[in-house]
C-alpha cells in the first residue's frame, strides 16, 4: 500500500454522504474495479465517523476526489 486516505465526519449520515460521492467518483475506474484503490468505512457501530481510502502500489493513475 502507498497511501492511506482518512476523512473524518462529524455523523454517521455524514459518512454514508461521503462514501456514495467517492464511489461514485471512482465507479467505472479500473484500478477501482481491480482493488487497487480500496474504498471502506471499517468502523461501523464506533463513535469514529471515518472513511478511509486505500491505495496500493499497483495503481496505474491516483484520480482526483471531490468532496
Amino acid at each position: 500500500m502507498i497511501k492511506e486516505i482518512i476523512i473524518k465526519l462529524n455523523n454517521e449520515e455524514s459518512k454514508y454522504k461521503a462514501l456514495e460521492e467517492i464511489h461514485k467518483q471512482l465507479k467505472g475506474n479500473q484500478d477501482y474495479i481491480d482493488s487497487n484503490i480500496i474504498l471502506n468505512d471499517d468502523n461501523e457501530g464506533s463513535t469514529d465517523h471515518r472513511v478511509n481510502i486505500y491505495i496500493t502500489e499497483d495503481v496505474k493513475q491516483i484520480p482526483k476526489i471531490i468532496l
